[in-house]
């Protein structure tokens, strides 16, 4: 394993990135009044997370590569 991040399956770093994305855009549609950000915010949180803890673990075995390549897609 390259390294952890706070816990070994990096559930915490992935609480703390989701909290504080779905955060950022919650101010953006509350202060604008503008929902159609909130169904950006959501699908592109789940992509974020994948892409980070590919990156993050250091493995890279071809079934995870191919899933994180799909999801993207």
């Amino acid at each position: 394993m390259r390294g952890t991040v706070l816990d070994s399956h990096f559930l915490a770093l992935t609480a703390i990135v989701t909290v504080g994305y779905q955060l950022a855009f919650f101010i953006i549609t509350a202060l604008l009044k503008f929902d159609k950000v909130t169904d950006f915010a959501g699908s592109t949180n789940f992509v974020i997370l994948a892409i980070l803890t590919l990156a993050l673990k250091g493995t890279w075995h071809f079934r995870q590569a191919k899933l994180i390549w799909l999801y993207c897609n």
